[in-house]
């Protein structure tokens, strides 16, 4: 068995695309019939597997056949002892009115003019083409057994031969086929049961056959979405030889890749020729390395695409340990990660470690040890609060032991220095983020200032009630009041409204997320009340320079895990297309985001009111494929 399949989003044939058939064409009928044959006896020889025909049968079951008519109403796999040609092979029943069959042999010079284009089109390095005759055999809004009307099909089969070359061609109608089995067969409202069949069958005793990609099977309702020459819902092939050829059609150069992909070889674009892809070191390939070059003229599957290795995220078991900083806010492929000890410990063992292409951090991590020092002196002290409710520490800044720092538990000297103990509510408020701000008594959510890094100071909505308070929450969409097709300077600035809906920017988030280690959380809601969340262990995005990629990390929560495919990818909005798709994923689906090719989860896309299936609304693929009510993402240093 041969298969060949090219898919295409586009309308199938209309009914002008079909060989003209009734009215004036000369056409002879079934009708009001069920499980019944006719024969045409042929002007010129009918060339198929190798064999001359003289007469064709045609049975209204969507089958025709050679040296007998063929009665069967249920579809049996090939091979088989008849000589078949099966365009849809399935229990037709025109009783009460569900449609007709026409059929005829034609010399006409328009239809033998339409052939030639055809034959051209699907085998261009072949010789012109002129068929001494053409044989049309038309089911036009046929229903299916036991006389139901309520589902009709719509197809055709065309024979043409000149003497030496011959070919058939199939077409079935836009929206025209909207069943697949009868009642007889096992079927339920046409479908189930045992299937229609697409293809060819020798026949005799050594029979070898051909069948479409679907045949028998429920995917043959696809057959008018589906093609062989690049046209959806037209099938053609050349049928005089020992094997049915479907194409001359070669392929164009295989689809280059993105992000760091290379293709390793192909040697040709010919039909059954391969592509090999592979990824630059720190890289995995996702998606089939080989393709191959199908009959259809296209390269089987879709373009695979480079993903950047990712180290595990590193843990700190020793006392006094600070949470690691990743470099790029990520722990992916050449980023480092640096470690720090709380004041009071010394790090001992290497500070910084890099993600190698193996997917393993370099060397061992280091450990904090605590600091022991000599008695000094002094008065002028500072504490600040660190971690645990009864933990202090002092800097003593006229001491011998200037800028040095000591631990003190509840007042008992650990390290011993000559220091007064200062309370830490003589320090000045910590107001870096949400968190810190939490921390400091303040547990109202609403709009606070914060510097997280000592640069400007900016506003940002805090929400100190969910999963213990502390996020800064920087994306909402709750009402679609605010438009969220912006050009770059928009999202990277921010926009909108922190009581309503609003980007809080790339830039302010790059800035709340470069230091330390921070957690996601994006709380989802949809028209029907349901609430879903999805929790990251990390968080992050680069700088404006690298296109403020996007790092992740561990899921948990009840959402689904829609950001992992979107994980270490860069920004992209209608107007700074840095996606991995051929088009500009912003533009074509109505917002901003971390696009590939394109998304799993889209967050800013178009606000409806409703929910809907458009893919170019709010979406989190992996709890709802429809378009959601609410949306809100928000960070919390660790």
């Amino acid at each position: 068995m041969y298969t060949s399949v090219l898919r295409n989003s586009s309308l199938s044939v209309p009914i002008s695309r079909f060989y003209s058939f009734a009215g004036s064409s000369g056409d002879q009928t079934f009708t009001n019939v069920d499980d019944q044959a006719t024969s045409i006896n042929l002007s010129n020889d009918f060339i198929f597997y190798g064999y001359n025909f003289s007469t064709v049968f045609i049975n209204n079951n969507g089958l025709l056949s050679f040296h007998q008519a063929v009665d069967g109403y249920t579809s049996d796999p090939f091979p088989l002892p008849q000589t078949l040609i099966a365009p849809f092979w399935a229990d037709v029943d025109t009783r009460n009115g569900a449609g007709v069959v026409y059929y005829r042999e034609t010399t006409a010079s328009a239809i033998v003019s339409k052939v030639a284009q055809d034959v051209q089109l699907a085998f261009p390095g072949q010789p012109s083409f002129t068929a001494k005759s053409v044989v049309i055999v038309t089911w036009y809004r046929v229903g299916y057994y036991e006389e139901n009307n309520d589902k009709l099909n719509t197809f055709q089969c065309v024979l043409a031969t000149d003497g030496s070359r011959s070919y058939v061609l199939f077409l079935y109608l836009d929206d025209g086929i909207n069943w697949v089995t009868g009642d007889a067969s096992g079927g339920s409202n046409g479908f189930g049961g045992t299937e229609a069949y697409v293809g060819f069958n020798s026949g005799g005793e050594n029979s070898t056959y051909f069948a479409v990609e679907g045949a028998r099977t429920p995917a043959v309702v696809n057959i008018e979405t589906t093609s062989n020459v690049r046209v959806a819902g037209l099938w053609i092939f050349q049928v005089n030889g020992d094997n049915i050829i479907t194409s001359t059609t070669v392929c164009g150069t295989p689809d280059q890749l993105y992000d760091n992909a290379t293709i390793l070889s192909y040697n040709s674009i010919s039909v059954n020729s391969t592509a090999t892809y592979s990824c630059e070191d720190g890289y995995s390939l996702v998606g089939d390395a080989v393709r191959t070059c199908l009959s259809s003229g296209n390269w089987s599957g879709n373009p695979p695409y480079c993903q950047i290795v990712n180290c595990s995220e590193l843990l700190i078991e020793s006392n006094g340990g600070l949470p690691v900083f990743y470099s790029s806010n990520s722990y992916s492929y050449n980023s480092t990660a640096t470690y720090s000890c709380k004041n009071g410990y010394n790090l001992v063992g290497n500070a910084v470690r890099t993600c190698l292409s193996s997917g393993n951090w370099s060397g061992s991590p280091p450990y904090c040890q605590i600091v022991t020092m000599d008695e000094g002196e002094g008065s002028n002290c500072m504490a600040r609060y660190k971690h645990e409710p009864s933990l202090y520490i002092r800097i003593c800044c006229n001491s011998s032991n200037l800028g040095q720092t000591i631990r003190m538990r509840e007042g008992t000297v650990k390290t011993i220095i000559l220091c007064p103990i200062v309370k830490p509510q003589s320090c000045p408020p910590d107001n870096k983020d949400c968190r810190r701000l939490f921390e400091n008594g303040n547990t109202t959510s609403g709009v606070y200032t914060v510097n997280p890094d000592g640069g400007t100071p900016f506003e940002v909505y805090c929400d100190m009630e969910t999963d213990g308070g502390g996020w800064t929450v920087f994306q909402r969409r709750q009402d679609g009041s605010v438009d969220f097709y912006r050009n770059w300077t928009d999202y990277e600035y921010g926009f909108g409204d922190l009581t309503g809906e609003f980007w809080l920017g790339l830039s302010k988030i790059h800035r709340l997320t470069k230091e330390g280690s921070n957690t996601l959380r994006v709380d989802l809601g949809d028209f029907e009340g349901n609430t879903a969340y999805a929790n990251y262990s990390t968080f992050g995005i680069s700088d404006s320079c690298t296109k403020y990629i996007l790092t992740v990390g561990r899921y948990s929560g009840t959402a689904g895990d829609s950001l992992d495919y979107h994980n270490s990818r860069r920004f992209t909005t209608r107007d700074n297309d840095n996606d991995a798709s051929l088009n500009n994923c912003a533009q074509q689906w109505i917002g901003a985001w971390w696009y590939i090719m394109c998304y799993v989860a889209n967050l800013n896309g178009r606000y409806y009111n409703t929910s809907t299936t458009n893919g170019e609304g709010i979406v989190w693929a992996r709890w709802k494929e429809t378009t959601l009510k609410f949306s809100e993402m928000k960070t919390r240093n660790n």
